[in-house]
């Protein structure tokens, strides 16, 4: 199929950043003639791909023919980042807003250096029915919430953690 981009610039630019070959007018021929390559180059520029493929959105196919599309491939490390400070911030604007929930403060603690921790959030619990208490506790920290079985099970781990590294320093040697 071809995809009419022989002569727009960005897809040119992108192109020759990572080929020295003539671009191909007809991508399906392209990666049948060439799967090794067409796979590597997929890996380097899926937005290019997209576009010669005939699959890229209405706003990559917008950008390319404005010629607002980046000359080159966006660096996927770069992306991976900027989601990971939008999630930070997103965490931090629920926690400063009190809509928070305990996992979210927790995942805040542990990804976030400028967070502040938070005073002990899990109570111990002691005596015979502590292990009943303790699941209580948990489920109506964790009730209403569509991943509760999931905080559950962290918050469960992260108690038991906590219980056997008292008890080894207490002197205790604990099981599981």
């Amino acid at each position: 199929m071809p995809h009419f981009l022989d002569e727009n610039v960005s897809v040119l630019r992108r192109w020759a950043a990572v080929s020295d070959t003539p671009m191909p007018s007809d991508w399906k021929e392209f990666q049948s003639q060439n799967a090794g390559a067409a796979i590597s180059l997929e890996q380097q520029d899926p937005e290019l791909v997209q576009l010669l493929s005939g699959t890229a959105s209405a706003a990559l196919k917008a950008d390319a023919l404005t010629g607002k599309l980046p000359h080159t491939a966006p660096d996927p490390q770069a992306i991976a980042l900027e989601q990971f400070e939008q999630q930070l911030t997103q965490a931090r604007a629920k926690v400063q807003s009190g809509e928070a929930g305990l996992f979210e403060r927790i995942w805040l603690e542990e990804n976030d250096p400028q967070a502040s921790k938070a005073p002990e959030a899990i109570p111990h619990f002691t005596g015979p029915m502590a292990s009943a208490r303790r699941s209580n506790w948990i489920h109506s920290q964790t009730i209403g919430d569509p991943s509760s079985q999931s905080r559950h099970l962290e918050l469960e781990r992260r108690i038991a953690q906590r219980r056997n590294h008292a008890d080894r320093m207490s002197g205790k040697w604990v099981n599981g």
